[in-house]
């Protein structure tokens, strides 16, 4: 009898390894399917990215899809990539400088979104925060009780938790909140706003005097319309062209103006009325 169960046992064990040997077997061709897609995927992946790259920099040698903020737009794409940027993609009518301020501008840009990205995250935080304080202090028998005399009519003593409590919004019943750390945030996303404004305004009047000054069209041979759109988009470079336009206009209208008026005839009219005196 113990014979027959030890032989039992052990046809039973044997069973098990052999199902634990096929589901093993499975596994690794699974493993080895998914292997095979992974590799797959990946080759896809890369091979989408390296379009995308030659896509990107094709638009940026190009330099004429600026946008409303200009080329900066494809130096993040890039970067996003996880590629660098060889200084000779750019396009040939932008020179050293504007190259540099291109790279800075991508820099402090990409900066101010991730500034974004965490003050959203930490407002959602806050709120989350204030709501779970709202119920606790609604839930507490403090709170009751106060509600309980407001209903009855009496008044809420000083102090008390339904007194301390946030007042709501009239839109939604947001709870208005003054957090520090999101202050922190949006005090570092002002500065970093503020230092793109400074050097946009810097580079665009410092292209302004090279076309004036220095003959960057002709040494570059491309008009400033396009330059400011590379650098700064297209609203900024149609305003500042229509600027320029009116400026030469009122120049050549004062020049008009200037040139109209003739000393010689003040003084003949003079010369006239002292004859007249004199006879």
């Amino acid at each position: 009898m113990e014979k027959y169960k030890t032989e039992i046992g052990i046809t039973q064990e044997r069973t098990r390894q052999a199902e634990l040997k096929k589901e093993i077997q499975a596994n690794m061709e699974r493993l080895s399917k998914l292997t095979f897609k992974m590799g797959e995927l990946k080759a896809q992946i890369t091979s989408i990215k390296s379009m995308q790259l030659t896509y990107y920099h094709t638009l940026l040698r190009e330099g004429t899809d600026s946008r409303q903020d200009g080329l900066v737009w494809i130096v993040k794409a890039i970067w996003t990539l996880g590629y660098n940027i060889n200084p000779n993609k750019f396009p040939p009518f932008l020179d050293e400088f504007a190259v540099e301020f291109l790279l800075k501008y991508a820099k402090l840009d990409i900066e101010g979104d991730q500034i974004q990205r965490e003050m959203r995250a930490r407002i959602v935080e806050a709120q989350q925060r204030q709501r779970l304080r709202e119920i606790s202090v609604r839930s507490s028998p403090t709170r009751r009780c106060a509600a309980k005399s407001r209903r009855d009519g009496s008044r809420e003593v000083p102090g008390s938790p339904s007194a301390l409590l946030p007042s709501e919004s009239s839109t939604g019943g947001v709870v208005h909140f003054m957090d520090k750390e999101v202050l922190e945030i949006e005090r570092r996303l002002d500065e970093v706003k503020r230092k793109i404004k400074e050097m946009r305004q810097g580079e665009v009047a410092r292209v302004l005097r090279e076309f004036a000054s220095n003959g960057y069209e002709r040494k570059y041979n491309a008009g400033l319309k396009v330059v400011l759109a590379a650098l700064a988009g297209e609203n900024t470079a149609r305003v500042e062209c229509d600027n320029l336009v009116k400026s030469k206009a009122e120049y050549k209208r004062v020049s008009s103006l200037c040139s109209t008026f003739q000393f010689g005839g003040i003084k003949t009219k003079e010369r006239t009325e002292e004859e007249r005196q004199s006879r």
